[in-house]
This record gives C-alpha cells, sequence and structure tokens, in this order.
C-alpha cells in the first residue's frame, strides 16, 4: 500500500484530536476511526494504516515490560516500578513476564530502549567482547 504525505498529514491531524492533556484517549480514538469508516473518503485505508501505526508506537512507549527469571516479590516490584517511571516519565502501563532464559536479574523495555540486567545479557555481552 502506497502512503502519500498527504495521508500521513490527515492521520497526523485525527491523531492530535485523539489527545487530550498529550495522553491517547480510547473513547476519542473509537469516535474517529468510527466516523472514518463510516464516510469513507477517498483514500481512508492508508490513513487509518498511518493512525494504527501512531497508536502501536505510542503503546509501545508508554509500556514498559519488565521481564525477569522469577517472578518479583512485592517490594522489589514497587521499586523496580518506581525507577523505570523515574526513568521513563511517559511509561503509563507497566506489565511483568517471566522468562527463564535470562536465569537471573531482569530485563526492562520501553519503546527502542532496553536495559539488560540478567544473567543472560551480561554472557552475550562477553561473548561479544570475545569474539575477533
Amino acid at each position: 500500500m502506497r502512503i502519500h504525505r498527504i495521508h500521513q498529514q490527515q492521520a497526523r491531524r485525527l491523531w492530535q484530536l485523539c489527545l487530550r492533556d498529550g495522553r491517547l484517549r480510547d473513547d476519542l480514538l473509537r469516535a474517529t476511526v468510527d466516523r472514518l469508516t463510516a464516510r469513507r473518503p477517498r483514500g481512508f485505508l492508508p490513513v487509518l494504516h498511518c493512525l494504527r501505526h501512531r497508536v502501536e508506537l505510542m503503546q509501545r512507549l508508554t509500556t514498559a515490560r519488565i521481564a525477569s527469571a522469577d517472578p518479583l516479590a512485592g517490594s522489589l516490584r514497587q521499586e523496580v516500578e518506581q525507577a523505570v517511571r523515574l526513568r521513563f516519565p511517559a511509561v503509563t502501563d507497566v506489565v511483568y513476564a517471566r522468562d527463564p532464559a535470562l536465569l537471573a536479574g531482569i530485563r526492562v523495555q520501553t519503546g527502542y530502549d532496553v536495559m539488560d540486567d540478567s544473567l543472560l545479557g551480561r554472557l552475550n555481552r562477553l561473548r561479544q567482547k570475545l569474539q575477533p
């Protein structure tokens, strides 16, 4: 699907209509998409594609995924969550996952940023340094 600049501009305008105080409002997004699909103006599919891309990017940037080898205890969970929110103020949601492959430590991913303080991550970094 070819996406022209005009479609990106229209998607950006619609996106801005769905934001309140810098946060995405689901009800406004739903209403905007419903109106757009009901009217079906020329080129609405590329506009929807661009809008969906913006929503996915916003979700990636506002969600922190914290993986650990074992489930984190309540107090440790709160400390990690506070540290993540301090480092990334845009984070609104925190998702915890269990990944036994990490062996020990935690791995935090927010958007494109990854903080890996796991044993597996350390071993991988050591392997990269030792390879010629």
